[in-house]
């Protein structure tokens, strides 16, 4: 016997599963016909009765067929009072001793709609959702990604040719986000699409305004693959601006030099320094050397093919990093506007308060899906009326998100067919047979089976 036991008002659970099956016509009538020795060869082949209650004869060994009655207070015990097991293993544990019509499905609705594993547990395996990388134009500043490199520091990087610009910052304020890009487009031109993360300086008013004639994509919070080139820049930044630190000069005064290595350094990915992309001359000289001169009528004549041959560069390695990274994905699971669904920051949140990381919900919610947008992206608002209400708003990517089924589940509900029981059942005719043995139409409907 299954070592999980219901404990129900004080009776040991095979007692209490001779008062269920007692309480269920159905099965009386199926015992009834086995024990006057009415029942068919299908009955005969397919159950037994011991001591009073029904059986199902399986290749596995007899289970106890469980009532409609008793089948949601049963999985929960071998669910609920003992650790939240996953679905498999639930439905493991239960085909030990216990056999239901659609069982299989049965488990798997009730294990999805559980509220407890729908917030504490994280995800494994394979993630959700393909890469989308941005369609890049083999034309300097016609897309940039910006970023604050914490409150010190404003990036902005060309995603066509890699050059990238920073500025030291006081604040992460909008006005002066704004001012420095301002300052940069009035000398490289006003970008076609700009890129940014959902900080409060780029998600602000002030900034919608300023991008009122431009198009702003933000990237789903925690997701910085979406980001990716300026995150790349950022740790190349950051490792050089330690290095510069160590000695007796201040980073910022140091800045300039750093940026110059940077832009003057061959790019993996389009096989040409920044520099020599952007401008049509290398330009390659270090403060006190001298290493010959490159005219602007030299550059102006390799200038285009250079951008020609970086942008053939750029789609391939695009097309590299996207087969590497969809090897380690699967298909996304979709909503709609109006879906409600748990939002995976809730790690994030409590990290912040302190609070240990390993023993915190992996999920926070529920929030309404508001609008679809593209790449596998979502804008999510949290619920008015929920306790603990903040009106607020974020774009969430897909893979961050999990369907809030709480609520869903029915105890009857079950339309497939279980795969193990249906071969046993023959196809599984047998479980419509089991329920209507002893009502007058259960004649007509074996014959008409049989003609089939």
């Amino acid at each position: 016997m299954n070592p999980v036991m219901v404990n129900l008002v004080g009776v040991t659970e095979t007692d209490w599963f001779l008062t269920v099956q007692l309480q269920d016509d159905k099965i009386q009538a199926i015992v009834k016909a086995i024990e006057q020795g009415k029942a068919d060869n299908d009955v005969k082949a397919n159950f037994k009765v011991k001591n009073g209650r029904l059986w199902r004869i399986t290749t596995d060994g007899d289970r106890l067929y469980v009532p409609s009655s008793a089948k949601f207070s049963l999985v929960s015990k071998h669910h609920d009072d003992i650790g939240h097991p996953g679905f498999e293993r639930c439905l493991e544990l239960l085909r030990k001793t216990y056999w239901f019509p659609k069982m299989r499905q049965f488990v798997h609705k009730y294990t999805a709609s559980c509220l407890s594993c729908a917030y504490a547990k994280g995800d494994y395996g394979r993630g959700e959702g393909f890469l989308h990388p941005y369609e890049k134009r083999a034309v300097p500043f016609d897309t940039v990604h910006i970023d604050h490199l914490g409150p010190y520091l404003l990036v902005v990087i060309d995603a066509f040719t890699k050059y990238t610009l920073a500025k030291p910052t006081k604040t992460l304020s909008s006005a002066e986000a704004i001012e420095n890009l301002r300052w940069i487009f009035g000398e490289f031109g006003y970008p076609r699409r700009i890129i940014s993360d959902q900080g409060l300086a780029f998600t602000s008013k002030a900034f919608a305004s300023f991008m009122a004639e431009k198009r702003h994509a933000t990237n789903a919070v925690a997701t910085p693959r979406t980001n990716g080139q300026v995150e790349r820049s950022n740790r190349t930044l950051i490792e050089a601006i330690t290095a510069s630190a160590a000695g007796e000069a201040r980073w910022d005064e140091q800045l300039p030099e750093i940026l110059w290595g940077i832009n003057h350094t061959k790019n993996a990915s389009t096989r040409f320094s920044p520099a020599e992309l952007l401008f049509s001359y290398q330009g390659g000289r270090v403060a006190g050397l001298s290493v010959g001169d490159n005219t602007a009528a030299e550059g102006r004549k390799r200038v285009h093919a250079n951008r020609r041959q970086a942008g053939e560069s750029l789609q391939k390695a695009a097309e590299r990093m996207k087969v590497r990274y969809d090897k380690r994905r699967k298909v996304t699971t979709e909503y709609k506007a109006g879906d409600l669904v748990l939002w995976r920051q809730a790690a994030t949140a409590l990290r912040e308060k302190g609070v240990n990381q390993k023993m915190a919900n992996k999920y926070d919610g529920p929030y309404r899906v508001d609008k679809v947008l593209e790449n596998d992206r979502y804008e999510i608002s949290s619920l008015q009326g929920v306790r603990g209400y903040k009106r607020y708003r974020v774009v969430a990517a897909a893979d961050a998100l999990r369907r809030y089924q709480i609520g869903a589940f029915k105890a009857d509900d079950g339309s497939a067919d279980d795969s193990e029981d249906s071969e046993r059942d023959q196809s599984g005719r047998q479980d419509l047979i089991d329920l209507l043995e002893g009502w007058p139409i259960v004649t007509l409907l074996k014959k008409f089976w049989r003609s089939t």
